[in-house]
């Protein structure tokens, strides 16, 4: 792994190292992965080691320690999907940091594939949306089913409207959710019950 200033030529035939740092390390395939970090040396050695730890987690099979975790979590989803494409995390600890909300729009596109009309989409996606609010979720660490019955019974007891059978129809939503998420191998099980979600 090397931090270095790119050098640029200039029309002028002069050559300028760049204003922004960049990173160099090799993924599990022997390749190559450079990245454009900071204008900061100080940051960008921070952000070459959370790397370079990532990518020795990735080659020992091991999964990243809490702050490795917690760092990941906190980059945007676009980089996230960037260190899965480069092999430096794998995809379940690459997709399990990411924000809940953009795996239920790809969860949508997967529904409309497989013919769901709009309008069970729509519902679908309030049910889900509904729980993962009164979750405060936005991972898929932030999910616990004694969270989510919780918040269902909350609800059954301050609103007349929200029975028992509207509780069983946005939990069978939320684990079918879930379930996709392990099917599409974005986890590693479902905290509710681990099975593939059935196909139309």
């Amino acid at each position: 792994m090397r931090v270095f200033k790119r050098r640029i030529r200039q029309a002028d035939g002069t050559i300028k190292e760049s204003v922004r740092w960049y990173i160099e390390l090799h993924n599990t395939q022997g390749e190559k992965q450079r990245f454009a970090a900071f204008h900061d040396r100080e940051a960008t050695d921070r952000m070459a080691r959370m790397l370079y730890d990532l990518m020795a987690c990735r080659t020992a099979r091991k999964r990243p320690d809490k702050k490795l975790r917690k760092w990941l979590a906190d980059l945007p989803n676009g980089w996230k999907k960037r260190l899965i494409r480069m092999d430096i995390v794998d995809s379940q600890t690459g997709s399990a940091s990411m924000d809940l909300s953009e795996h239920l729009q790809d969860y949508q596109k997967w529904l409309l594939d497989r013919k769901y009309s709009p309008r069970q989409i729509q519902v679908i996606e309030l049910h889900v949306r509904s729980i993962l609010k009164g979750i405060e979720a936005t991972s898929i660490e932030d999910v616990r089913r004694a969270k989510v019955e919780r918040y269902l019974a909350t609800r059954r007891s301050e609103d007349k409207r929200f029975d028992t059978s509207a509780s069983h129809r946005f939990l069978k939503s939320f684990e079918q959710f879930l379930n996709w998420m392990v099917h599409d191998e974005r986890i590693l099980r479902n905290p509710f019950k681990h099975s593939a979600p059935r196909r139309r």
